[in-house]
């Protein structure tokens, strides 16, 4: 299993510089390794990172990933990962017009994150909200949406948080 992590954290780290087509086989090979030894946890969230990465690429492909994940996170229940799994799955189907799915998606998430008491998921399922809110009502219909977000971004002294939701917000 410490493979499958480290190859995982590898593929992370490529990911995070917006190297895909290198994080990719790092997160094939630990979600094989994840499967070979039986470890639904790791297979969820190799999964998750594939879904991820495929995102900006593949919609098809990021959406089977993450409905795998999703499923197997909901199936050993782990609301952390359901709660990852769920936004990132809301993010695609967002961008595939699928507005009504995003915002359930996003809901749970947002449910989950709050239960879980991560004030930074919590900020980011907001924005995503407000995100496919506005793509659907506009702005009026997610003030409130936004007004939490800014304040609790605000609250954690995230730049980068802030700057998005003041981004969104036409602030």
């Amino acid at each position: 299993m410490a493979r499958a992590k480290a190859l995982s954290r590898a593929g992370g780290l490529l990911s995070i510089h917006s190297d895909a087509a290198s994080a990719r086989p790092l997160f094939e090979q630990g979600l094989a390794i994840a499967r070979e030894i039986g470890d639904r946890k790791a297979e969820a969230n190799l999964l998750c990172n594939l879904g991820d990465i495929s995102t900006n690429s593949d919609l098809p492909a990021a959406r089977a990933a993450l409905e795998q994940s999703l499923a197997i996170h909901r199936e050993i229940g782990n609301p952390s990962g359901i709660a990852h799994s769920s936004l990132l799955l809301g993010n695609v189907a967002l961008n595939q017009g699928q507005f009504a799915e995003a915002q359930a998606l996003y809901s749970e998430s947002l449910s989950l994150n709050r239960a879980l008491g991560n004030p930074q998921k919590i900020g980011h399922a907001l924005w995503c909200l407000a995100r496919c809110g506005i793509t659907q009502d506009g702005y009026a219909s997610v003030r409130a949406l936004l007004e939490e977000c800014v304040a609790l971004f605000r609250g954690m002294k995230d730049p980068w948080g802030l700057s998005a939701a003041l981004a969104l917000a036409g602030a």
